[in-house]
């Protein structure tokens, strides 16, 4: 799931960028044919009054640097993101200090960054505990060792026991030790 989500956010950064390039293509066409006219010697072949191609002109360029930094700004967040994900899914680490250590990102960015990674569905179930200064992941449902039950006979009494695999228990008859 959070690979879908890094390949959609970063597919949507790369558009952005095309977008801005185009843009400051338009912008940089529109200067140049400004200049040119400016510079040449005869009659003026545009009727509209240079102060409103100079307002479109600026529009592309502005538009374009804006949505530029814009995909800059998408592209870094997800290189964050991707971080986080290695230390948090494949490393098990939820301490928000251990993290911000890990990346040299500030606390207040990691916390936010993953408030933010939380709400978009990146960890479905998770939350802050700003007490703890961790994130806190649903237990897997599909943890194998938790749901294996071994049977074990009572030496005591005979009786059979479905005990989770890996625990100490007692009878749930006579209550002696199985082992």
């Amino acid at each position: 799931m959070t690979h879908l989500l890094l390949t959609a956010q970063r597919n949507k950064a790369r558009q952005s960028t095309t977008i801005s390039y185009v843009l400051l293509g338009i912008g940089a066409f529109l200067l140049l044919g400004e200049v040119i006219m400016l510079f040449s010697p005869g009659e003026e072949i545009d009727s509209a009054p240079i102060g409103f191609r100079f307002v479109v002109t600026s529009l592309f360029i502005i538009a374009g640097t804006l949505v530029n930094r814009n995909a800059a700004s998408t592209k870094k967040r997800m290189e964050r993101f991707e971080r986080y994900i290695t230390l948090v899914t494949h490393h098990g680490e939820t301490s928000l200090n251990c993290i911000v250590s890990a990346t040299g990102f500030s606390y207040e960015t990691i916390e936010d960054d993953l408030q933010k990674m939380i709400s978009s569905g990146y960890f479905l179930g998770a939350y802050i505990d700003k007490g703890q200064r961790k994130i806190v992941l649903p237990e897997k449902a599909d943890d194998s060792s938790k749901n294996k039950l071994q049977a074990i006979t009572c030496e005591g009494c005979g009786a059979n026991n479905s005990v989770p695999e890996g625990e100490v228990a007692t009878c749930k008859y006579c209550r002696l030790s199985l082992r």
